[in-house]
Parts: structure tokens; C-alpha cells; sequence
């Protein structure tokens, strides 16, 4: 879960690079140190800034229920600055301020000791986890979560995302263990009982996107076509399992540069599973973190596997939408986040085998659309941070919607232009705005609509806009947009497809009453059978009746049918479909002959893992069958991924066996 704030802090100086020394104590295996210092740590930082006001104070953020500071300089080449006094606020802002004004234009520097506490749990911070390895020693690791506002638990700093710098990241760490951070490694040195590892200077960065990770990790590294090295990475107990996350990685880097024709700017990017993580994923850039999220150590249902590969793309794409450039203020992240959607889908469609994820995105816009056409909540650019459905669903369908209203050359090209013009700095709505005003053929979408009032109502109105399409008495056709709240109304593109000729138009619903036709050859003839809102491209909920059907095979591996069985076969035997039922029972008795005793479990298993749960709810039923499964499951046991207690996936299906 990412924190909701709205913090912001004094913007009066220029932070231009960190020196950060840190090291964590925690139950890394081996590592002898003074129990009192369990999940503790100890560090330094030295800041360099100049302010752009004449003042004689200095705000940044320290947590001081996290973080102790031992000692506080300020210095002007070399020579210290006395410090009048000190103070934390209710929000975490630590202000110093200083007998003499500080000059504009110097580079000051300030140097804090502290020490602190890692957070319980792993919602922000610097944490650690405790799991028992593949050879059943207990060991643990330690990681950081800092979105959004949580790099302050870690040691003081300019904690906003407006204030973005170089950071050099040194970690004293365990011997036995390896440390990662966004950069690639300086040097080494091995001290009495740890080991010293510097990284290289990162990027120009906000602090929320600083992270770093210790611990004793399996890795498998993929290079993009243009050599980037993409490494997955995750504790030796998932060894051999994360290989389909780099070559994923890769395949999503080589895919968001096609796209953007924006070069990705390092020449490495890690992806690493800490086996917990509050938010999931997070794209810390050059060192991406997950919470359980890249390993795949056993045949699993294939929405796992989707849902590893969307999470890569996802995390992938913020390098540039959200890392290389940078909203201003929380409350901005959709332009983070609804891009990182709207890409996830974008990549993995351009992926074998993952390409038919399209039709399941353009679902997914017809209910947001439908759920926030019922219940708004807030703007998608509001005045602080969610991370919600509004934020990634409503904020992506927005998005979804600008590409079928510009075209995907003027809309590839209009982020070409917002990535590349904004490298390294911090944006807003209209910074946006503009980039797509440039790179737009004309000022004017349709009448006197410009491409900036479009786009603007629907991110700073909550809502959806409904439209009500019918035929009248005298079988015209009749398009009404119905007023929201507080009569909010939008610009409303409907797309039209002619079923019989095959063309295409755009058919506006302006908030001022008026109407214009765009790509139309002739006028609309009503007597003519038309597709609305082909490929979910405007957003605007329509009442559509869904209807699936197919027969379920146990024996293919398509794709659509292992999902298809995924949503269905449990249902089915469950409820005592007659066909599903039958399957059931020949996929189990095939189960117990391959799976007798003796044999290894899970490696003895035949199934398509869709068709899994079903078989096991069917064989459940008898007492034979249910004494095969207890001896199975104590022997799945025994495997060391489930005896760690870190499987993604419930290999007893929740099963009643007593």
C-alpha cells in the first residue's frame, strides 16, 4: 500500500548530490553483531545544495520516529556554518536555521550521523524479511521501500519529488551477502565481518526513486538488443526460477525504446523480488523491487504467469514515465502511473505469447468507465496522492482514449517530445498538454475544440461522461451526452465503424451543445448498421451484453483456453455440470497413477494448471481419494519452496481434507 500525501516542501534551494554511507543489522545468516542492533542501522550523508533565495533557514524531512540524528554540519567550503537552532514539525520537516543568511548561488554542504530503525513490515522504509533458505537455516534480507514519502525514515534528505539529484549510495553490509542499488558497483572491500560495496553515481533522481537491497541472491541476467544487461534477481531458494523475468525484462525495454524512440539511459536494469513489498512493485529506477512477484518455480495457472509478465512491462515502462521524467508534486502521479498501465498492455500485446492480453485491457475499460460513470471519487490530477483505480484504471483509459482520438503517429509522437524535452525535470498537466498541442496537425480537433480542452476535462473533472445512443420514431439516429453532477459535462469523441463499408469516423458530443463529424466521407444514414466505440478507444460507458461460450479441452495449451478453463472449471464442478464433473473425475484418476506414492510431488504432475483445482475438488469427494491427497500434500510439503512458506500459489486448492 503507497502512502497518500500531499506533502510538499520549501522549494528555495537546488539539491544537487547525496553521499550516502548505511548499514543495515539484520538475521543474515552467519552475520554476527550485537543482538541489540537487530534490525537497526547506522549511517552518514553528506548533502551539497545552494539556495536560489537569500535565507537564513533550510527545510528538508527527517522522520524522527524512524530516524535519530546523532550530529548536524553545515559547512561552505570546508568552513562550518554555525547552526542557531533546529526543529521537526508535525509533517516530518526539519528546518535549520542559521545565524548568517545563506548565500545564493554557493554549493553548501551538510553532513548528518544518524542512526535508526527499520520498519516493521515493508509499506516504507528500510525493512527486512525473514525466510528459511534452501537449506533450512533461517536467514533474512533487508531492502527499501521510499514511495512516497518514506526515504525520510531512511535519513534526512529534500524527501519531495520536485528535488531531484545525483546520489552515491555506499552499504556496509554482511559478508555472504551481495548488495544492489540503482547504479552499478564502484568497489568493493571487504572489512572484519562485512563487506563495503560503492555504487557508481545514479541518475538525476528524486529521492523517492533512491533503493538499495542486501541479501543472498540467485540471478539470471538477459541483454536487450541494444546491450543492456537486464538481471532478475531473488533469494537462492527460487534458484532457476527467474529466468522468464529477464527475458521478459528485455523483451519490454527493446519494446518501450521502439516505441518512444527514447533511448533508456543506463546500461543495466535489475529486477529484484524481496519476497515482501507493500506496494506490490516498485520501480526504483535501475533497481526495480517486488514482493513475490518474478519467481515462477512450478507450472502455474497462466494468469501468474501473465501477471508476472504485465508487473515487468509495468515497472519497465515507469523508467521513463515516472524516473526520467517527473511529476512536480503528488497528486500529479497519473502521469506516472496511467501511462505505466496504458504501456503494460502496450508491450505485452507486442510479446509472443502474450499478445491477445489486448481484448482483456479493452474489458477492463468498459468497467472502469462503467464504475466511475456510477461512483466518482476524485480528479485523476487531484491535490494528493492515491494510487488508486482512479490514478491506474480511470487515468489509463484516459490515455487509451487520447491514442484513438489523435492517432498513434501524432500520439507516439507527441511523448516523444514530453519525454525527450523533459529528461531529468519535473512536469505538470500542462506540460503534457503541450507536447501533444505541438505535435497535433492542427490547433482544432473538431469546430472550435482545441486539443487542450479536450484532454483537460478529463483529467480535472471527476467522472465519466454517459451517453445515451438510440433511434427515434422515425428510425433516426440520436446520440445525447447526459449530464454528471453538478451538470459536469465532457467533449465526448464516439467512435463510429459502418459495418457494410468498413469506414471509420469520429462523431463529437460537445459539452456546448454542438456536434462535428471528423474522417467522414458522407453524411451519417441511420438506415446504415454502425459499431460504437470500436476497440474502446473513446471512454464512455455503453450497456454491451457479454456472451462467451466453448467447449473446454484439458489437453490444449492455447492460451485463450487455459484462461477460458480458469475462469470456468472450478465454477462448473462445483456446481455439478454434468461434462465437468466427468472431466474431473478422468483428470484425477490419471493424477493418482502419475502422482502415486513414491513418487516426487509437483514434478509428478500432468495437468494444465487451469484444470488443476477442479480435479482435486472432484477426487475430494471420496474417502479414497481424500487419503491420496493427504499423503500428496505431505509430500508437496517437503518441497523447499513450500516448506519456506513462499509459494505465490495454494497447491492444496484450499481443500476441506479433515
Amino acid at each position: 500500500m503507497v502512502h497518500t500525501t500531499s506533502d510538499k516542501l520549501p522549494r528555495n534551494v537546488i539539491v544537487h548530490q547525496y553521499d550516502l554511507v548505511i548499514t543495515p543489522f539484520f538475521a543474515f545468516k552467519g552475520f554476527e553483531f550485537d543482538k541489540a542492533l537487530l534490525n537497526t542501522f547506522k549511517g552518514n550523508v553528506k548533502i551539497t545544495f545552494n539556495p536560489i533565495q537569500a535565507n537564513n533557514s533550510v527545510t528538508l524531512a527527517s522522520n524522527p520516529e524512524f530516524v535519530t540524528i546523532q550530529s548536524a554540519v553545515l559547512s561552505l567550503d570546508g568552513t562550518n556554518i554555525e547552526i542557531a537552532s533546529n526543529s521537526t514539525d508535525s509533517d516530518d520537516h526539519l528546518t535549520l536555521v542559521t545565524k548568517t543568511p545563506l548565500e545564493t548561488g554557493k554549493n553548501y554542504t551538510l553532513h548528518f550521523v544518524f542512526n535508526g530503525t527499520m520498519v516493521n513490515g515493508s509499506n516504507g522504509g528500510l525493512f527486512s524479511f525473514d525466510y528459511t533458505d534452501k537449506d533450512g537455516k533461517n536467514t533474512s534480507l533487508a531492502a527499501t521501500m521510499f514511495e512516497t514519502i518514506h526515504a525520510r525514515r531512511v535519513f534526512p534528505c529534500f524527501d519531495d519529488p520536485f528535488f531531484k539529484a545525483v546520489f552515491v549510495v555506499t552499504v556496509i553490509h554482511p559478508k555472504g551477502s551481495q548488495a544492489h542499488s540503482n547504479a552499478e558497483v564502484d568497489i568493493t572491500q571487504d572489512l572484519d565481518k562485512e563487506v563495503m560495496t560503492k555504487f557508481k553515481p545514479t541518475l538525476k533522481m528524486s529521492p523517492y526513486l533512491l533503493a538499495f537491497a542486501v541479501g543472498d541472491f540467485t540471478e539470471r541476467v538477459v541483454e536487450s538488443k541494444r546491450g543492456v544487461k537486464i538481471r532478475s534477481l531473488a533469494v537462492k531458494i527460487f534458484e532457476g526460477s527467474v529466468d522468464k523475468a529477464a527475458k521478459i525484462g528485455a523483451e519490454c525495454l527493446d519494446i518501450m525504446e521502439d516505441l518512444l524512440q527514447v533511448k533508456y539511459p543506463m546500461m543495466k536494469l535489475d529486477h529484484l523480488d524481496t519476497i515482501s513489498l507493500g506496494a506490490g512493485a516498485m520501480e526504483n529506477f535501475g533497481l526495480v523491487t517486488y514482493g513475490n512477484k518474478l519467481p515462477l518455480p512450478f507450472p502455474l495457472p497462466l494468469k501468474m504467469e501473465i501477471e508476472t509478465a504485465a508487473v515487468v512491462c509495468h515497472e519497465t515502462s515507469h523508467m521513463w514515465f515516472g524516473n526520467l521524467v517527473t511529476a512536480e508534486r503528488w497528486g500529479l502521479e497519473f502521469l506516472h502511473e496511467a501511462f505505466a498501465v496504458f504501456f503494460e498492455a502496450a508491450t505485452l500485446r507486442r510479446i509472443d505469447p502474450y499478445t491477445f492480453t489486448e481484448s482483456a485491457r479493452v474489458a477492463n475499460i468498459l468497467e472502469y468507465a462503467e464504475a466511475f460513470a456510477q461512483a466518482p471519487k476524485h480528479p485523476v490530477a487531484a491535490d494528493r496522492s492515491y494510487f488508486d483505480e482512479v490514478t491506474y484504471g480511470y487515468g489509463s483509459a484516459i490515455v487509451h482514449s487520447m491514442e484513438g482520438v489523435f492517432g498513434k503517429d501524432t500520439f507516439y509522437k507527441a511523448l516523444h517530445t514530453y519525454i525527450s524535452e523533459n529528461m531529468y525535470k519535473n512536469v505538470d498537466l500542462e506540460t503534457l498538454l503541450s507536447s501533444f498541442e505541438r505535435a497535433a496537425p492542427s490547433k482544432y480537433l473538431c469546430d472550435n475544440l482545441t486539443v487542450s480542452e479536450y484532454m483537460r476535462d478529463y483529467f480535472l473533472q471527476a467522472g465519466s461522461p454517459l451517453v445515451n445512443i438510440t433511434y427515434d420514431e422515425n428510425n433516426r439516429l440520436k446520440m445525447k451526452q447526459i449530464p454528471f453532477e453538478n451538470n459536469t459535462l465532457w467533449n465526448v469523441p464516439i467512435f463510429m465503424k459502418n459495418l457494410d463499408t468498413t469506414e471509420e469516423f469520429t462523431y463529437w458530443l460537445l459539452k456546448n451543445g454542438r456536434h462535428c463529424v471528423q474522417n467522414a466521407k458522407g453524411r451519417i444514414d441511420s438506415r446504415m448498421p454502425y459499431f460504437f466505440n470500436h476497440n474502446s478507444r473513446s471512454f464512455h460507458y455503453l450497456d454491451i451484453l457479454k456472451i462467451v461460450s466453448d467447449k473446454l479441452n484439458p489437453n490444449s495449451t492455447a492460451w485463450e483456453d487455459r484462461l477460458r478453463a480458469d475462469s470456468i472449471f472450478l465454477d462448473a464442478v462445483q456446481a455439478g455440470v454434468e461434462s465437468a464433473v466427468k472431466m474431473a473425475k478422468k483428470l484425477f484418476a490419471e493424477f493418482t497413477k502419475d502422482c502415486a506414492h513414491g513418487t516426487e510431488a509437483l514434478v509428478c504432475e500432468k495437468f494444465i494448471p487451469e484444470f488443476r483445482c477442479g480435479a482435486l475438488f472432484e477426487g475430494n469427494k471420496t474417502k479414497e481419494g481424500r487419503q491420496f491427497l493427504l499423503d500428496y500434500f505431505q509430500r508437496v510439503a517437503e518441497n523447499p519452496v513450500i516448506a519456506s512458506g513462499l509459494a505465490r500459489y495454494s497447491y492444496t486448492c484450499d481443500l476441506p481434507l479433515k
